[in-house]
């Protein structure tokens, strides 16, 4: 009921505004019969729509797989499993929104090459950043997941190593299509996402029944390499003009960039135990973190990249 109480205040916050900004809008008529007279203009969307079901498909898919062929227990696991991980993907999220706009932006302007170090430096940046979180996830689960579930469910290292290092290369293949999103290029990118829903769910299907929650995870980050890491950093860059293997190097660089944090989270688990480990490794972090953003060229040149476009769409805006 609250959920539902938001979806209509949003919705409503959302029709009220745009009528009150957008001259286009306020003449705007929302019923069925105008419904129907838009549909002929709903091609670009419908592709939208699709993504979103092949993202559905494929989150919530393998939930009710794993539910046909595992025991309750299995289903429990994967899912807090999940969510524990799914912290490292907030990075994706809080960027996603307000840097998609600005990509459109570039775009219809024709700056090309602004469109292109924005998108080197997102894919660099929330790689360390996802990356960075998903370390300090490894090294509080241990201590932090039998909290949470009151000691019911033992905490499975090879479903969460799984599940953490599928976000972290989620965060980087999937930012660099962000421009064709934001351009409504997106089409080529549909048949990816039913191809990774689907291949994740049949996946699932063989792998769970033997390996169970690891063997649903295992589905989902081998559908995330095929179909996405192979597919979307190669269309990114035939899009922006860039030669195959350009978007293939940022995400590299953006790997490479994690090394000091994962030496960090190693040097935290073999000297320490407990919760000084992980108060030692945000102590690390906290340490590398001004050489990275000084030093570390791949980080370096993104913050450096961001802040000129910052700084550039802050006039425009004046």
């Amino acid at each position: 009921a609250a959920t539902l109480g938001f979806g209509i205040a949003s919705t409503s916050a959302v029709v009220w505004d745009t009528r009150r900004c957008i001259p286009g809008c306020k003449g705007l008529r929302i019923g069925l019969a105008p419904a129907r007279q838009g549909w002929a203009h709903l091609g670009g969307s419908l592709h939208f729509w699709v993504i979103a079901l092949a993202e559905v498909a494929k989150i919530q898919g393998v939930v009710l797989v794993l539910a046909f062929i595992a025991p309750p227990a299995a289903v429990a696991a994967f899912a807090t499993h999940r969510t524990l991980a799914s912290i490292s993907g907030y990075t994706y999220v809080l960027v996603q929104g307000p840097v998609i706009p600005e990509l459109s932006f570039l775009w219809a302007q024709q700056r090309h090459a602004d469109l292109q170090r924005a998108t080197f430096a997102s894919v660099k940046l929330l790689m360390v950043a996802a990356g960075s979180v998903a370390l300090l996830l490894w090294l509080s689960a241990p201590l932090a997941y039998p909290l949470w579930t009151g000691g019911k469910l033992p905490l499975e290292p090879v479903l969460l190593l799984i599940l953490l290092v599928q976000g972290v290369l989620a965060a980087g293949w999937s930012t660099s299509a962000w421009a064709l999103i934001a351009t409504n290029h997106h089409r080529a990118l549909t048949g990816w996402f039913l191809g990774n829903a689907a291949v994740t769910l049949v996946l699932a299907a063989w792998l769970g029944s033997t390996h169970g929650a690891a063997g649903v995870a295992a589905a989902g980050l081998i559908g995330d390499l095929l179909c996405g890491l192979v597919a979307f950093p190669a269309l990114g860059s035939f899009f922006l003009k860039l030669p195959p293997g350009r978007l293939y190097r940022e995400l590299c660089a953006g790997a490479l960039t994690l090394l000091p944090m994962a030496g960090a989270a190693y040097l935290s688990r073999v000297l320490l135990n407990g919760w000084w480990s992980i108060a030692f490794f945000v102590l690390a972090g906290a340490g590398l973190a001004y050489p990275m953003l000084r030093k570390e060229p791949g980080v370096a040149d993104a913050v450096r990249d961001f802040r000129h476009l910052a700084a550039d769409w802050a006039r425009k805006a004046r």
